[in-house]
């Protein structure tokens, strides 16, 4: 899938969707997992829950502001993050977008878009349209939660997450 992020010039190469409890903030399914290494999905979340860092989703979960990209709020210095030293740059990737999908307080899912290392950095403008369709990607994802249930995580090649 290549998408862009509110009419930007680039898309992105690589993307974690998931589904989120909204009373533990935990992850759950429906999920989608496109252009992410083998064993990296596992480390992911361990850096989430286990390492502090910038943007995590709890965080994000708080904030006023839904979404935000790594190189801005590294003030364009990544090796701050965790994240970017041990999962995204092994991958290639230069900056990720992050967005927690919320419906008022409560949080039903989450995004991580993964640009290219070579590619522009996201742009303002590009986490400003990602938190502006927040809500409607959350509502949709509580219809489905609530009425489905959490059939299960998966991503695009059938492995488990």
């Amino acid at each position: 899938m290549r998408w862009t992020c509110g009419g930007g010039p680039d898309p992105y190469e690589g993307s974690a969707w998931f589904g989120m409890d909204p009373a533990t903030l935990l992850p759950t399914a429906p999920a989608r997992i496109e252009n992410v290494a083998p064993g990296h999905c596992e480390s992911f979340w361990q850096r989430e829950f286990l390492v502090e860092d910038t943007n995590l989703f709890q965080a994000l979960a708080r904030d006023g502001k839904p979404a935000a990209a790594l190189l801005e709020a590294t003030q364009n210095r990544p090796a701050r993050s965790a994240r970017y030293r041990e999962f995204l740059k092994p991958q290639g990737y230069g900056d990720e977008l992050r967005a927690v999908l919320r419906t008022g307080s409560s949080a039903w899912g989450t995004l991580s878009l993964f640009r290219d290392q070579y590619a522009a950095p996201f742009t303002p403008h590009e986490a400003s349209f990602v938190a502006g369709v927040s809500a409607a990607l959350a509502e949709s994802l509580k219809a489905r939660l609530v009425t489905e249930g959490s059939p299960g995580a998966v991503n695009p090649t059938g492995r488990a997450c």
